[in-house]
């Protein structure tokens, strides 16, 4: 690809601009907000909205360069080509598909807006294989999407796509002339070697894909999806490029152990029920503000990601296990936002899920949004896809409201009119930074992110078939029944953010997770992940379920109450950075006032940081307190489910940082403006008594002129016949002049008179007598 490169340097192309287009992390503001230009602000649903911005953006860069090369046989094919590496080269390194589409779409409608004219009928050929050649990198990343969110049929359907695209896009450059393509070896060979493994790669993956599916459905023999599999490996178009032959493979070696496998117990969940929280914190408004509003009237017409609520309540459905002892009072409680049920649909339609949706808002400051899916006769496959759903990695759903809320204004929305989102992390941020009524002010900052969520499974009935499609059940009653079945590691290990292969999950590790596991009952059973909660209750009534799983929804959402406080700190170091930057700025003789300004601002942030570490520490002894909770022995578990989590480290790791930040920087820079303070003060008393010493000798300078002049005048009268008259008028003069002198001075000097004496020098190796 280098010659292509170099050829469009030479004729003025910006490489770097190209280079940049696909990448997630390219043009991305300090605050890490996503946006991809700075003049482009990407819509908070993101999915294929979000590609059309950048669509657009992509046209108003590459059209330009389409124009450099268009006149230039092959100069626009070149040009396809680089786009179309810098795609393929972005996408091997990012999940999110929004700029990869954007950048392919917005290349086509530079060359579909008529904007030039092709030389020839072989330069006209070049550019259509090319472009043949991005509808089916276009397919591809489509395929990846329909795999990360489980659709089987989607996946195979789009491989089969881009295999069609890139015959398409050989036979196009067999179209021009030999002697074209003798001359413009550099476009005519890439295309050529593209296409062809395009076509055999995702042909492969196709029938594998269907082969896999018959599979779960029946359970259809995997072996001649094996064999081609390992014939494609090694197959000269595809073996010399080592990311298509990785993926093969990983597809083989699942393959390979389900087919070991056809014969097992797999595991099917009979009853029980998914939950997905989204952990937020709301900063600038007090909890039990924020409680307090929401339980208000207004609250019901205020719209939460564009649709109004059902219901709002001002307390949270809990069970009186959290009847707190506290005395001060503290407790877990708040306000519960019921939204219309969600509806998770794939790209063609399709109904995959119901959700429940609310936004849950707590008196201690871990609120969160909540989705529950009901679990019934699920197998451990399906539950693979829809572990991947939480997380912002998971290919394009169409997910939305079902429709039973309306506006603020109480009308129903038409349905095109609803809004939409590609996946539920998405739809769980707009809810999180809607979740404040507006009535609390314009200053609040809610703290929320896509990867931080967590899942809790809960499972209160669950059988085994043999193989994959048995029809055979058998009840599960014990939870070493459970964790032995086929499937079973799904939902022990944590929700994956990556994805190599459809059947990478019958290739999770059999040790469990680096985390303590609650056993109550024989068919109870407790386990915690870094994002995953499972709770096996098997033969316990759902009320007892519920119990548990309120307690593990709250261990759960504690990572919002962290990331606030770690924005917290954040914020309070990068002011304190930013005022320690304003004292150096003042130079070497900044005033007094300036300083004490400065003092007094950096104290303040130390008193926020002081009570940033004392809400901290109040609230980890709270968690950690029995009085918590009513019953000693959820005491005793939620302490387990804290130990697991992390939350005491990470809060202990918090409350150093905040000291450090405290003593190294705050305290450090608080005792330098003092110093400072302190000498610039010093230096202005100095130079204050040097100006009034200065009008002292000026004033007595005057009185001694004056007084001689009074005495040259005595002595003249003294001369004529009044002289003794004259000589005491002047002698009076002179004493009111003194007086006048001696009261100036002490106003001046603050009513002291300050007696200056002058000290006779000691000779060294001397003693004063």
């Amino acid at each position: 690809m280098e010659p292509l490169y170099d050829w469009l340097s030479q004729r003025g192309v910006d490489i770097g601009m190209i280079w940049g287009l696909p990448r997630w992390n390219v043009g991305v503001p300090a605050d890490g907000d996503g946006q991809s230009d700075s003049s482009t602000v990407l819509p908070r649903a993101g999915g294929a909205e979000s590609a059309a911005v950048h669509e657009r953006l992509v046209e108003r860069r590459i059209g330009p360069c389409v124009q450099q090369v268009s006149g230039v046989p092959g100069g626009v094919a070149r040009l396809l080509l680089v786009v179309l590496n810098e795609v393929k080269q972005a996408w091997q390194a990012s999940y999110t598909s929004d700029r990869l589409l954007g950048t392919l779409h917005g290349t086509e409608r530079c060359l579909t807006a008529a904007a030039h004219t092709p030389c020839s009928q072989d330069d006209h050929a070049a550019e259509r294989a090319v472009r043949a050649l991005m509808w089916s990198l276009d397919a591809q990343i489509r395929s990846e999407g329909a795999m990360t969110s489980g659709l089987l049929d989607v996946r195979a359907e789009t491989a089969d796509e881009a295999a069609l695209w890139a015959r398409r896009a050989v036979r196009s450059m067999g179209d021009a002339s030999m002697r074209f393509r003798r001359t413009h070896g550099d476009v005519a060979d890439q295309v050529m070697e593209l296409g062809r493994l395009y076509d055999c790669w995702q042909r492969t993956t196709a029938m594998a894909t269907r082969a896999l599916a018959a599979f779960y459905a029946a359970g259809t023999s995997l072996n001649p999806a094996l064999v081609a599999l390992r014939r494609a490996e090694t197959d000269r178009v595809i073996a010399a490029d080592e990311g298509s032959v990785s993926e093969l493979r990983a597809l083989r070696y699942g393959l390979l152990e389900l087919q070991e496998r056809a014969g097992d117990r797999w595991l099917r969940v009979g009853r029980g029920k998914l939950v997905y929280l989204y952990p937020f914190a709301v900063r600038g408004v007090e909890p039990s503000e924020l409680v307090e509003a929401v339980g208000q009237d207004e609250a019901s017409r205020w719209e939460l990601a564009g649709t109004s609520p059902v219901r709002t309540h001002g307390s949270l459905d809990l069970d009186d296990v959290w009847k707190s002892h506290d005395g001060l009072g503290h407790r877990y409680d708040g306000a519960l936002v019921v939204m219309p049920d969600a509806v998770v649909r794939a790209p063609d339609g399709r109904a995959l899920a119901g959700l429940g949706v609310q936004v849950r808002l707590s008196l201690l400051g871990n609120h969160y949004v909540r989705f529950e899916a009901d679990l019934a006769d699920v197998s451990a496959v399906e539950l693979f896809a829809m572990l991947f759903w939480a997380g912002p990695e998971v290919g394009a759903l169409d997910i939305g409201f079902d429709g039973t809320g309306g506006d603020s204004t109480g009308g129903a929305r038409p349905a095109r009119d609803r809004p939409r989102w590609p996946r539920l992390s998405a739809l769980a941020m707009d809810l999180a930074q809607d979740s404040v009524p507006a009535r609390l002010g314009a200053t609040r900052a809610v703290v929320c992110r896509p990867g931080l969520y967590q899942v809790v499974m809960e499972v209160t009935a669950a059988y085994t078939v043999v193989g994959p499609a048995g029809r055979d059940r058998s009840e599960i009653r014990t939870s070493d029944e459970f964790v032995t079945a086929v499937g079973a590691r799904i939902l022990t290990s944590p929700a994956p953010s990556l994805m190599g292969s459809l059947a990478e999950w019958v290739q999770y590790a059999t040790a469990p997770p680096a985390s303590p596991e609650i056993t109550g009952t024989t068919g109870e059973w407790i386990l915690r992940t870094c994002n995953t909660t499972l709770l096996v209750s098997l033969g316990l009534p759902t009320f007892v379920r519920d119990f548990w799983g309120s307690m593990l929804e709250f261990a759960s959402s504690l990572d919002g109450l962290l990331e606030g406080w770690s924005t917290d700190l954040a914020e309070h170091h990068q002011d304190a950075k930013d005022r320690e930057g304003r004292a150096d700025a003042l130079g070497a003789d900044p005033s007094s006032d300036a300083l004490k300004e400065l003092s007094d601002q950096l104290n303040e942030e130390k008193l926020k940081l002081d009570r940033l570490a004392v809400d901290v520490h109040a609230k980890s002894l709270l968690l950690r307190s029995p009085s918590l909770l009513a019953s000693p022995l959820a005491a005793q578990r939620l302490g387990v489910l804290l130990e697991a989590s992390g939350y005491q480290r990470k809060a202990d790791e918090l409350s150093r940082s905040i000291t450090e930040v405290t003593q190294e920087q705050l305290t450090g820079a608080i005792e330098k403006l003092a110093r400072e303070r302190k000498e610039t003060e010093k230096n202005d008393r100095d130079a204050a008594e040097r100006r009034q010493r200065a009008k002292v000798d000026t004033l007595l300078a005057f009185i001694a002129g004056m007084s001689i002049a009074g005495l040259v005048q005595v002595v003249e009268a003294g001369l004529g016949q009044h002289w003794f008259l004259g000589a005491a008028l002047a002698v009076v003069g002179v004493i009111a002049i003194a007086v006048l002198f001696g009261g100036y001075v002490y106003h001046a000097t603050g009513g002291r008179f300050v007696i200056r004496k002058r000290r006779n020098r000691v000779p060294p190796g001397t003693r004063g007598v």
